[in-house]
């Protein structure tokens, strides 16, 4: 009698695996009983997967996979397992069982690593673990490089939630290397897999990204820094392409090494220009001037003064539209100044309020040119600049100052009328 049921087909098939292996049993007999059970339990997982596609019923998707589960378990070796297996993996992925698809998927490669559908199989695992992903990395922005440790860390810990209190005492890396959870660690194995055994496919770029990204989420820069310079350098036009360079970038910045992070951003200008994408071409400009005013700044904490104040005076004459340019020129002035250099700092002062009339460090620039003219006993310019400086702001803080010295000196030089202005301006 052919079983017509589902679960009649069950009930035969664990009534012969029970009883093939008896001392009376024909072998005979039980070669041709496995034959017949072996086409039947194939076909009838066939038609009821066939007819739940139609049907778009979960009892009868179900009831393909526990058909599908039996023929694996009771014919391992037979040569239709392979094919069986992967229509196993198939349905349970369209069911949304992530891990036992996965695991499917992971069988039919080891089933024919050459076989049918190795690159599907191979893509389906891939898919699978992907789902338990739940990464919210954004497009890479490298924002954070105007950002302090503290907020970076800040950002790092809402997105991994880290435990534990940080030890403000110790030297630790700003973004330490954590562990790889068991579904990443299962993604990148499958990852791993799909380019062992798909050589050419048009999601090759894409999966190495994803993997690059894994690497990424848990500081693992080393591993990821090699993956996302490959696909920015040498897969430009690609749609992550942009996204990857941007995380490259980050990575050097996550781990502090501005001078390859310098490199790179050089060697990115003329890979992505504004024609291959405006916001990305903008930013490295941006960060190339970012990076050599921080190469100034370094100079300057390693304690070679003058050649830092070279640096700014430098980068101000490079970068003459950077928003740091009014910076960099104070910086150097205020580096002459802690160096008794005093004209140079009023040379740096004044152009500054020559070349950055908006900025807001105008006002502090034209009473620090007071104070150096006064340092320099250079009482007569000095006055001036105390006056033009109350004049222009006469709200600030230190206005009335400014009018009191200028006073007081014009009253050295013997000059009462511009003495008595002042004072009257003063009370």
């Amino acid at each position: 009698m052919t079983p017509k049921r589902p679960f009649e087909l069950k009930q035969l098939v664990t009534l012969w695996r029970k009883v093939q292996g008896a001392k009376d049993a024909d072998p005979k007999r039980v070669i041709q009983d496995r034959k017949g059970i072996e086409r039947q339990l194939n076909a009838m997982a066939r038609q009821y997967h066939n007819q739940a596609l139609e049907t778009k019923s979960v009892a009868d998707f179900n009831t393909a996979i526990e058909l599908y589960r039996t023929y694996i378990d009771s014919f391992p070796d037979e040569e239709n397992t392979y094919e069986m297996t992967f229509y196993y993996a198939e349905i349970l992925y369209r069911l949304q069982k992530w891990d036992v698809a996965a695991k499917g998927y992971e069988k039919v490669l080891e089933l024919g690593g050459d076989g049918r559908f190795t690159k599907e199989a191979a893509h389906g695992a891939l898919l699978s673990y992907k789902a338990f992903l739940k990464d919210d990395l954004d497009d890479g922005s490298i924002e954070q490089l105007g950002q302090s440790d503290e907020e970076q860390r800040s950002q790092s810990s809402r997105k991994k939630e880290k435990k534990g209190k940080k030890d403000k005492g110790s030297k630790k890396p700003r973004f330490p290397k954590l562990d790889i959870p068991e579904a990443y660690s299962q993604y990148l194995k499958a990852s791993a897999l799909y380019r062992r055994y798909v050589d050419a496919s048009e999601h090759l770029i894409d999966i190495q990204y994803e993997e690059a990204r894994v690497y990424y989420l848990f500081n693992h820069f080393e591993k990821a820094i090699p993956l996302f310079k490959d696909i920015a350098e040498r897969h430009p036009d690609h749609r992550v392409a942009v996204y990857a360079a941007n995380l490259l970038l980050e990575c050097f910045n996550r781990v502090g090494d501005f001078d390859r992070l310098a490199a790179q951003v050089s060697a990115f200008v003329p890979l992505y220009p504004p024609s291959r994408d405006a916001e990305f071409s903008a930013r490295l400009k941006k960060l190339n001037s970012e990076l050599d005013f921080k190469k100034c700044t370094l100079i300057e904490n390693q304690g070679e003064a003058m050649k830092a104040a070279r640096c700014f005076l430098s980068y101000a004459q490079r970068f003459p539209t950077s928003e740091l340019v009014d910076k960099s020129l104070m910086n150097a002035a205020i580096i002459y100044d802690e160096e008794k250099q005093m004209e140079r700092a009023i040379k740096a002062r004044v152009k500054l309020i020559n070349e950055v009339p908006q900025s807001e460090l105008v006002p502090k620039a034209l009473y620090q040119i007071a104070r150096n003219l006064q340092s320099l006993a250079i009482y007569s310019q000095a006055s001036k600049a105390y006056e033009k400086f109350a004049t222009d702001y006469p709200r600030h803080e230190d206005a009335t100052e400014a009018l009191r010295l200028a006073a007081q000196f014009r009253l050295g030089l013997g000059q009462l009328d511009l003495a008595t202005k002042n004072l009257k301006k003063y009370i």
